[in-house]
């Protein structure tokens, strides 16, 4: 049962009138006019000294610094993005929607040696997507896979990224990579659940995952080709283009590490946002590596002098 606890009264009253407990009265304040006031104010906000103006130019520096952080990483996400559809462009293909539906009924896209979907080229990605006519699959015979395309794309994200280590610093030059990576990864994942019905996300990471160390092996194998010789190179190009096949023909092989060591050459004397705007723009870029000729950027013309944020 609730009780209450007695309240303990007093009968002792405070003298509220005695002299001890009189505050003296309060001296009198000037008044001050509101000129005076905004004349105080803005010398604290012009003093550098003043603790307001102190926080003010702390919290302006932070902005500024944050503003152009966020800015550059926008630019950077934008031309990575150029880049990245550009590489994806170059083995384009695709599944047709009717053998899409037959994934589950056993009337899917045929398969090839390795029980690989087999597509069919694909003109309609933009950035320089050649369909049939693709160099990769008319002059060099390649199938038009999901493991064909990532590999071609790759080795033209390296090619751009052998570019990008000219950059003014390693942290510029490690954003670049990681949003192109980010692009590849996005574009592989659709590639994976609209072409090839995989619509378990586990089954997915676990491929993304092997796609990232495979891109860390091309980083790798490309490196030791372009220091270490031709042969080199044409036997890293053999391994991830060719998938090791004894039957390759090496004269296509040799192909591919002209066109490597042209494309690297070519893109010495541009600069990123002049490639960006050139592959963007529909510039043969890659097609004239491909035929032995300068692709320079500036020597076509093109008039690609301003700087381009990707926009």
């Amino acid at each position: 049962m609730p009780t209450t606890t007695g309240t303990v009264t007093s009968n002792v009253t405070a003298d509220t009138t005695a002299k001890s407990f009189k505050r003296p009265p309060p001296s009198p304040v000037p008044e001050v006019s509101t000129a005076q006031m905004q004349r105080q104010i803005n010398a604290n906000l012009n003093s550098r000294s003043s603790p307001t103006a102190t926080v003010t130019h702390k919290l302006a520096a932070t902005l500024r610094r944050t503003a152009k952080s966020t800015t550059e990483s926008y630019i950077t996400y934008g031309l990575t993005e150029i880049f990245y559809k550009s590489c994806a462009a170059q083995a384009a293909y695709t599944v047709p929607e009717d053998q899409r539906m037959g994934v589950y009924t056993g009337k899917g896209p045929p398969k090839n040696a390795r029980e690989e979907d087999v597509g069919v080229p694909d003109t309609t990605g933009g950035y320089g997507a050649r369909g049939a006519d693709s160099w990769w699959f008319k002059t060099l015979g390649l199938e038009p896979t999901f493991s064909v395309w990532s590999q071609v794309c790759f080795l033209h994200m390296y090619i751009l990224t052998v570019k990008l280590r000219t950059l003014d610093s390693q942290k510029t030059f490690l954003d670049y990579q990681r949003y192109l990576l980010e692009h590849f990864s996005n574009g592989a994942e659709d590639k994976m659940t609209l072409l090839h019905g995989m619509s378990a996300r586990g089954i997915r990471n676990r491929y993304l995952k092997d796609l990232f160390i495979q891109w860390r092996g091309v980083l790798y194998a490309y490196d030791q080709g372009m220091v270490g010789g031709d042969a080199v190179l044409a036997g890293a190009i053999w391994r991830n283009i060719w998938k090791a096949d004894e039957d390759v023909d090496w004269e296509k092989v040799a192909m591919v590490v002209a066109f490597m060591r042209q494309s690297i050459a070519g893109l010495s004397g541009v600069n990123i946002q002049e490639i960006a705007r050139a592959l963007k723009e529909g510039a043969p870029f890659w097609e004239d590596a491909k035929e032995g000729l300068d692709f320079s950027v500036q020597s076509k013309g093109r008039g690609f002098e301003e700087p381009f944020t990707g926009q």
